[in-house]
């Protein structure tokens, strides 16, 4: 098997092109040790995510790609509704004498 990103399913190829810009972030920060093992755990994914498209499982493949951004969202939002009752509290609490 070659890998050709010409030939990529779409989830692959949106997680290679996205995993490449953190890569070259890391390259930029000079930071090449975490470079190179990123790219290796790049390279799996990607082949990883292309095989199961190539099997049939391209739902499977788009939730391995959207559920860490699916997790965060969730994870944003219950921040975002836990802070207001954390300042409510303690503004009760400075009013008491």
């Amino acid at each position: 098997m070659v890998f050709s990103i010409n030939n990529l399913c779409r989830p692959a190829t949106i997680y290679f092109w996205l995993a490449l810009i953190g890569i070259l972030w890391s390259l930029v920060k000079l930071q090449f040790v975490s470079a190179i093992f990123s790219l290796f755990f790049v390279l799996l994914w990607t082949a990883l995510l292309d095989y199961l498209c190539s099997k049939g499982y391209s739902t499977i493949s788009w939730v391995l790609l959207l559920l860490p951004l699916i997790l965060t969202v969730i994870a944003e939002f219950k921040l975002l509704k836990k802070q207001p009752q954390q300042k409510e509290t303690s503004s009760s609490e400075q009013k008491q004498p």
